[in-house]
């Protein structure tokens, strides 16, 4: 073995080394970070809203009936039925109630921090609030079709439009889909028109200059 391998050697050693004092170093800042009190609060935080949204969602009319005077029957001015506009903010509240719910429980601190991620880390609430509002966009878009003005066209294009970028983000836009090794976008082919940036020519170029540096 020659006098570079040996060096490559305990320079790979000691960068291992490091990882895993970084690692243990994470793992109990993360421990000492997370409070049962707090998780305690997040999960019965996340349940009073699901709670919460289960009669705009579902029974809307509950609402009214709740709403109602003890003084019996109703009056004319109190009908026993939402309005149109009515159950259309009924329903976008409900939606986003669970996104909060969802995303609550969703930025629990975990007690592990697990391997490390040299990629730069996405918004907690970047997923619930994609799905939350794609929900509120087609709800919106079924609801103009009944006649509701203009309103409903308006939150299902702005809705739809923000829910969009933020898939986007998910799955275009990550850090995470470049090799480690070649800084390549893995995305990237070489098919048909032979492109020397694609993944693949990457790492075959890497493999020839790694081969010749070993016989150097």
């Amino acid at each position: 073995m020659s006098a570079n391998e040996t060096e490559m050697d305990n320079l790979h050693e000691k960068a291992k080394a490091s990882e895993e004092e970084h690692i243990a170093k994470l793992d109990e800042q993360m421990h000492h970070a997370t409070s049962p009190a707090a998780e305690a609060w997040a999960y019965g935080a996340a349940g009073w809203m699901a709670l919460l949204a289960v009669p705009h969602l579902l029974f809307p009319r509950l609402l009214v009936l709740m709403a109602t005077p003890e003084t019996g029957a109703a009056p004319e001015h109190h009908p026993l039925r939402l309005t149109q506009l009515e159950s259309f903010f009924s329903l976008h509240f409900g939606v986003l109630l669970i996104t909060v719910a969802l995303s609550v429980i969703i930025s629990i601190p975990n007690a592990s921090p697990g391997e490390p991620r040299p990629e730069a880390l996405q918004h907690p609430l970047l997923t619930p609030l994609s799905l939350g509002l794609g929900v509120m966009s087609f709800a919106s878009y079924h609801t103009s079709l009944k006649g509701l003005g203009a309103l409903p066209m308006i939150a299902a294009v702005g809705s739809g439009a923000i829910s969009l970028w933020g898939f986007w983000v998910m799955f275009f836009a990550s850090e995470g889909r470049r090799s480690k090794k070649t800084g390549a976008d893995k995305r990237t082919s070489a098919f048909l028109f032979g492109n020397k940036a694609a993944a693949s020519e990457q790492k075959k170029e890497y493999r020839r200059q790694t081969s010749q540096k070993k016989y150097e």
